[in-house]
Order: structure tokens, then C-alpha cells, then sequence
């Protein structure tokens, strides 16, 4: 038996402006709602999201899917039907998401709701999901790249050592919802935490850093608005790998500001190198980290897919 969705289908009716002037948007809109993000998030604010897509007013209908393999039918089912998948969750369900659209040719849009959510700060959106509601009427199409971790995919950045450390604790803290979750599990990982040996490979040359990360950026932000790789750009085929060596843990506290304002790169024991296929090995086990997820163990073998993705972009004035 099919899967069995809670859907809501809503048509708006045109409405007037002050000149007389009939506007309908015509763009049919599928939000896929993820309710279980950052503490049922998406569903708290569902009631003012819908009020604003009626005031606006679009064509919308909610998909509610209770687990990942709905989720991901549901994805299809509404590209097949031309419409744009509005996902309203975090940073985890747009990445299961884009991963199908990105195979059928859909169109994602966001709405924010995660803890972090900084694939929406990348792209511009507004992080107040009501807000986001104004880029499904106005927003422009184009598309992005994709990154590939061990065939996985991932849109953000791509993290081991320790900064994955910090997103298995920060996804094992449940009573905070904010982005404030990973700079206390960062505090919490940083005094235990050793530095590791990691043997790379950036489109064919190879050489060991040893120090406390290695990250793939494809977008700028990670952690609920950390400004890691501040010159990644999701549209210029290419990933930024950003290495943390052999820096003290006192250093890394008093490093942490500049991380939000991406000036953490002008200092001694930070390198970034451009590639488009990244090799990584350690010695010890490490976890891999994208979006927020674990996406497995080291090795990984990182690629980028230029303009894999649709999305729906804000218009900037």
C-alpha cells in the first residue's frame, strides 16, 4: 500500500490591488512540513505561515509525511505535478529533500525552521519562515551546486574531526532549539578534544594536516550562522576546504567571534584550499557531518555537481 499523506489543498483567489489591478500568482506551491524539527518548530508557526500564503495569496497545499521515505515520495510526487517543494524544516530535511529533486528536475524553496538553518542564511532568505512566505510569490528560479559526500549528498558544508564532534553532541541536546546549541556543545567538546592526522587528497595532490578539522564547504555557513568558508559560493562549481591545524584550545575560544564574521581566516593556523574532488583518510575513525547530519565514517570521498539543483532565489533590491 502507498504511503498515506495528511494533506491540506488550499486555492487562492486573485486579489486586488488599490489600482484595480488583478494579480494572481500562479505558481503552485507543495510545503512539505517536517514536524519534528527543532522541537515541532514548523508545526508552532504552521497556522501564521498559511495565514500569510492566503494573504498573499498562492497556491499552496501541505504534505506532512511522518517519516523520510514519505517525505521523499512526496518530494516527487509534487515535482511531477510542476509544482515547487517549499520545504518548512531544517537544514537535514532539505538535503533528503534536494537530494530527489535534484534527480527529477523540482524546484526547492524554503522555509526556515531548523536550529540552524544555514542553507536559508546562504541563499539570502529571510530566516522568519513568515517572511520566506514572500520569495514563494517573487522569487526568482536558478540553480546551484551540489556537494557529494561518499554518494550522499549535502548542500552546506562537509565536516570531520572537531567540528563534527560538535554536531553529534549539539544533536544529542534537545532542550535547546536555537543556534546557540552548537557554541555550547563546541565548549563542552573543546577541553577533551585532541587534535587528529588526516591524510588529503585536493584533484590529485596530496599531503597530511594535522590539527583539529578538515571542512568542505559549498556554502559559507555551518552551525547556525558560523561564517566558516566566508568565500564559498554555492554557484561557482568549486568547494572551499577549510583546515584548522595545530592551534591551541585557548586560541580556539578566542577565535570563536571572528568565526561569525568569517575574519577567523586571517589567522596563523587556518588554510583554505579551492578544489572539486577532495580525498580524506585518518587515522582514527571520524564521523562525517553535512547539514547537520551524519552521513557515516571517514574515509571521504568528497565532489561537487555544479547547477545540480533548482531553487527559488529571493530577489534582492
Amino acid at each position: 500500500m502507498a504511503p498515506q499523506f495528511r494533506i491540506h489543498s488550499l486555492k487562492s483567489k486573485p486579489r486586488m490591488t488599490d489600482m484595480g489591478a488583478s494579480i494572481m500568482h500562479s505558481r503552485d506551491i507543495c510545503i512539505l512540513v517536517n514536524p519534528y524539527a527543532a522541537n515541532a518548530r514548523a508545526l508552532r508557526l504552521l497556522p501564521r505561515v498559511e495565514q500569510a500564503m492566503r494573504s498573499i495569496p498562492l497556491n499552496y497545499r501541505l504534505v506532512i509525511p511522518s517519516d523520510v521515505q514519505q517525505a521523499k515520495q512526496a518530494a516527487r510526487h509534487a515535482a511531477g505535478a510542476g509544482e515547487c517543494v517549499a520545504v518548512f524544516g531544517g537544514d537535514g530535511t532539505i538535503r533528503i529533500v534536494a537530494q530527489e529533486l535534484a534527480q527529477c528536475n523540482g524546484i526547492l524553496a524554503v522555509l526556515p525552521a531548523g536550529r540552524g538553518n544555514d542553507f536559508a542564511r546562504m541563499l539570502n532568505y529571510p530566516l522568519n519562515p513568515v517572511a520566506a512566505c514572500q520569495v514563494l510569490a517573487a522569487g526568482k528560479e536558478s540553480a546551484i551546486d551540489m556537494g557529494i559526500v561518499n554518494r550522499l549528498p549535502f548542500l552546506t558544508i562537509c565536516s570531520l574531526g572537531l567540528d563534527a564532534a560538535v554536531s553529534d553532541l549539539a544533536n544529542r541536546i534537545h532542550f535547546i532549539n536555537g543556534p546557540a546549541v552548537y557554541l555550547i556543545a563546541g565548549l563542552c567538546v573543546l577541553p577533551r578534544w585532541k587534535p587528529m592526522q588526516f591524510e588529503v587528497n585536493i584533484d590529485g595532490h596530496e599531503f597530511v594536516h594535522h590539527g583539529h578539522s578538515i571542512a568542505v564547504a559549498n556554502s559559507q555557513y555551518y552551525g547556525g550562522g558560523m561564517k566558516l568558508a566566508p568565500n564559498a559560493s554555492v554557484m561557482d562549481g568549486m568547494l572551499d576546504v577549510v583546515l584548522i591545524g595545530m592551534v591551541s584550545r585557548f586560541r580556539l575560544l578566542l577565535n570563536l567571534p571572528r568565526l561569525y564574521k568569517g575574519t577567523h581566516i586571517l589567522e596563523e593556523g587556518v588554510k583554505i584550499i579551492r578544489g572539486r574532488h577532495i580525498r580524506i583518510r585518518t587515522l582514527n575513525e571520524s564521523q562525517i557531518f553535512a547539514d547537520g547530519d551524519a552521513l557515516g565514517y571517514s574515509p571521504a570521498n568528497i565532489s561537487v555537481r555544479p547547477g545540480a539543483l533548482r531553487v527559488l532565489l529571493p530577489v534582492i533590491s
